[in-house]
């Protein structure tokens, strides 16, 4: 009898073993076991270019591929930030799964996070340029400012800061040469201060719709464009760490696939696209003026990347990268590079 109660305890405790094992993440074989994660956290500022990211929560298109996916129920949510940089920050300090940001802030953090945290793009979600707008009568061309006058940017690191400092470095083959210029604003402090002469502040890049808005200011101008410059590009994309692609596979595939199902959405329905995207800045942009934007041929959603050696090789030029890599894929994860990007 004692043998058998011997037995029994060792299997007892060789099975409570192997469950503590399995329940700390390890399998037999070696391999890690994970359960991937149940929340999703989505950095992105709120502009038309973060669009998708609006339809995908609002049509819960994560929620949805991740039950059909057996992953169960997945909280998703969004934080909101008003440049890339700072949604870089949090990225890096695990407050968000997926950051947001324009195509600039992005390819500095895969530079500064190669052989570490190995931040890649999941994808690009918007195409549209920037513009370079003003409402001083003084300024026709690039030439024309000086020391005194102020550019609104989100950031200086921004795609924003950027496409300033290619204009620069076109005109003046120096692309420092306004840094000096640049003022931190979010968009909407920018376009006060742009109606406000007192502001001291008479000149704007945006992005899409602000730069509408600043279109519609008396004597306003646009002096450029980063089409004109670079021709089409992608503006912003969403991005994540190696550890959680390797942690949460099947949901880092729902995310890819919901992306492009946003995409699909504002493209088959526009008229509830334009109603989601009002409903998001509390009607401070109409449905009508949200489907004027739609509707515009330099504007579109898509994942393809675009453009993206073309900035990372200015990147390189002014010293914010390294080294350029030979294929735009290394900027990317596995998920978008069937398509035929540049």
């Amino acid at each position: 009898m004692s043998c058998t109660m011997g037995r029994r305890t060792r299997q007892g405790l060789a099975g409570l073993a192997l469950s503590g094992l399995i329940s700390s993440g390890v399998m037999l074989g070696g391999a890690p076991a994970y359960a991937e994660a149940s929340e999703l956290r989505i950095a992105y500022q709120q502009s038309m270019a973060f669009l998708v990211v609006d339809v995908v929560v609002a049509r819960k298109l994560v929620e949805s591929r991740a039950e059909a996916a057996g992953l169960g129920n997945i909280k998703v949510s969004t934080v909101r930030f008003s440049s890339g940089p700072a949604a870089n920050d949090a990225l890096l300090k695990g407050d968000v799964e997926i950051g947001g940001a324009g195509i600039t802030p992005f390819l500095e953090l895969w530079q500064r996070t190669r052989g570490a945290e190995n931040v890649r793009a999941v994808a690009p979600i918007n195409d549209s340029p920037l513009y370079l707008i003003t409402t001083d009568p003084r300024l026709s061309k690039l030439e024309d400012y000086g020391g005194a006058d102020k550019v609104a940017v989100p950031a200086p690191g921004s795609i924003q800061g950027l496409f300033l400092r290619m204009l620069s470095d076109r005109t003046f083959g120096a692309p420092g040469r306004l840094d000096g210029t640049m003022t931190s604003m979010t968009s909407p402090e920018a376009l006060k201060a742009l109606a406000d002469p007192a502001s001291g502040v008479r000149s704007y890049v945006g992005s899409i719709p602000f730069n509408l808005a600043a279109m519609a200011l008396p004597g306003t101008r646009e002096l450029s464009n980063s089409y004109a410059v670079l021709g089409p590009h992608n503006l912003v994309a969403l991005f994540t760490t190696e550890k959680f692609q390797r942690e949460n596979p099947k949901l880092a595939a729902v995310v890819t696939a919901a992306i492009d199902d946003a995409m699909a959405f504002i493209k088959a329905y526009p008229e509830e696209t334009a109603a989601i995207f009002s409903a998001a800045t509390k009607g401070a942009i109409s449905a009508e003026q949200v489907k004027e934007i739609l509707a515009r041929k330099d504007v579109a959603y898509s994942s393809v990347p675009r453009g993206t050696m073309a900035l990372a090789a200015f990147l390189q030029k002014i010293g914010l990268l390294k080294s350029l890599p030979v294929d735009w894929r290394d900027f990317y994860w596995p998920g978008v590079h069937g398509k035929d990007g540049s």
